[in-house]
């Protein structure tokens, strides 16, 4: 079996969960930086799950994405 998906969703989701906490932040702050810090947290995140779509098993990526 191939865990490279697994493990670039597991590193995608721990990176997006970094950007709800600063995106938590900047909603209490309401500071601009807090906002692109978490945009490109977000950012990133996603390009690991972009990244996973390489690999066969997209509908499992995307369930365990989501």
């Amino acid at each position: 079996m191939n865990y490279i998906p697994i493990i670039l969703l597991l590193v995608g989701g721990i990176i997006l969960i970094a950007g709800d906490v600063v995106m938590k932040k900047w909603a209490i702050n309401q500071k601009i930086s807090w906002y692109l810090i978490g945009l490109f947290f977000y950012l990133i995140g996603l390009n690991f799950l972009a990244q996973s779509y390489h690999f066969r098993n997209v509908a499992a990526a995307s369930l365990i994405f989501v």
